[in-house]
């Protein structure tokens, strides 16, 4: 119930302008990571509780992990590719044998090449996309959070449900 309310004030936040370009930039930072990995895996989980750890975004995490969960099957040959590499590196071979005894270790599914392959790919892609986001919220979000914090939605969510006066005196 306490993550539930926490979303929910971040989802009032985000349409009240509380939210710095930093914050919203690592909610889709770490919404990218999540919504690469395949859901069958403790992985994303993990990655959900760290950036509920992490000063991030919700609602722009939410988007982001939606918006990546549908690209991620049409990269599942490419992540492919890039856990395969990773898993049969011969300086990695004698480690995957002890690391596979531990059942933790079984429920992230590391040894499925898509899922080592997305993981990969958003710990390479992390920086850059938070750099380009935090980029993008700096120079743009004011503009956009003008725009919708006029819709009907975003006076729903934070609770006023007046119409502003768009009219210039």
């Amino acid at each position: 119930m306490i993550s539930l309310n926490k979303a929910w004030i971040s989802l009032k936040g985000t349409v009240k302008g509380f939210d710095t370009p930093r914050q919203l930039a690592m909610g889709v930072a770490f919404g990218m990571m999540i919504g690469l990995i395949p859901k069958d895996s403790l992985l994303p989980y993990l990655i959900a509780l760290v950036a509920l750890l992490t000063p991030s975004n919700l609602a722009c995490l939410g988007i982001s992990a939606f918006a990546f969960h549908t690209l991620g099957p049409k990269l599942d040959p490419v992540l492919q590719q890039i856990g395969n590499w990773f898993l049969t590196l011969d300086a990695l071979t004698a480690y995957w044998q002890p690391i596979s005894e531990y059942s933790i270790f079984s429920w992230m599914r590391i040894e499925n090449t898509v899922v080592t392959g997305a993981f990969l790919l958003g710990l390479a892609a992390f920086l850059p996309i938070f750099l380009i986001s935090k980029f993008a919220f700096a120079k743009f979000g004011a503009r956009a959070h003008q725009f919708l914090a006029q819709t009907r939605l975003a006076r729903w969510l934070v609770g006023s449900n007046q119409t502003p006066n768009l009219q210039k005196s």
